[in-house]
């Protein structure tokens, strides 16, 4: 009995010392950021690296990063190391605009900073350690990753991928000709241009509407109608002209004489 407690002791220990070294473990691996879990990147501090599996400077930068979420996760907790793979994520990778690779942000309270200080190990933990994101002026709104605006570009990133995988079901698996290929593609992108710019002018149409100030409305003026002068009137008019011409007359000659 003694021996069946020491050995069931000895047991519960080493399952016990396996629990906590497998979840040391866990939390030292880097995370996998998708389109799916992106949200979680609003919550508590990130790093994240944007890369793709052909890139040779990605390939060599692998062992760093892998070092650096090793000791994130035992002197840094609080700091989540991730990577994107912008071959998957073609919506992430148009959303930030990606241009190089392989790219580093950092996120902490909803704001975006992109990395560009020295790549090594000791770089990066100076920069989590040190704070030294402090010293890195966020990315402004326009090109925020996280406005909606810049989502938007993303799902066109993402449609134009979906574009390319129907093109190559159609070649494939369907056995299109290319010509049909392209005039099938060339007509689905007039029609989704033609919806999305419909779309976007009504929208436009909306918020003018919404945020103009409303105008009184101008009452047309009624229009006098024209009479025309009846004989009388025509004969009296002629009348005045002729007793002020005449009147006039008299005027110039009395001043004629008296200047005589």
């Amino acid at each position: 009995e003694l021996k069946m407690a020491l050995l069931a002791g000895f047991t519960s220990a080493l399952l016990t010392c396996l629990v906590l070294l497998g979840d040391h473990t866990a939390a030292g691996k880097v995370l996998t950021v998708t389109s799916e879990n992106f949200a979680d990147l609003s919550n508590g501090e990130w790093m994240v690296e944007f890369f793709a599996p052909w890139c040779p400077a990605c390939k060599h930068f692998t062992s760093t990063w892998e070092q650096f979420g090793d000791w994130a996760a035992s002197h840094q907790p609080h700091l989540r190391v991730a990577t994107v793979d912008v071959t998957v994520e073609s919506m992430l990778s148009g959303q930030f605009i990606v241009s190089h690779l392989p790219t580093i942000y950092h996120f902490i309270n909803g704001e975006v900073r992109e990395f560009d200080k020295d790549r090594s190990l000791s770089g990066l933990q100076e920069f989590a350690k040190g704070e030294g994101w402090r010293e890195v002026e966020p990315i402004p709104w326009w090109r925020s990753p996280t406005s909606p605006h810049m989502k938007i570009l993303g799902s066109l990133f993402w449609l134009s991928e979906k574009g390319k995988e129907i093109q190559v079901v159609l070649e494939q698996d369907y056995n299109l000709p290319m010509y049909a290929v392209f005039i099938i593609m060339a007509v689905a992108t007039i029609v989704f241009g033609l919806l999305l710019g419909g779309v976007t002018v009504c929208c436009i149409e909306v918020c003018f509407r919404f945020f103009s100030k409303p105008q009184p409305k101008k009452i047309p003026r009624e229009k006098k109608e024209k009479k025309e002068p009846s004989v009388d009137e025509v004969g009296t008019a002629k009348d005045k002209d002729e007793g002020e011409k005449e009147s006039s007359t008299e005027e110039k000659e009395g001043s004629e004489r008296r200047e005589e």
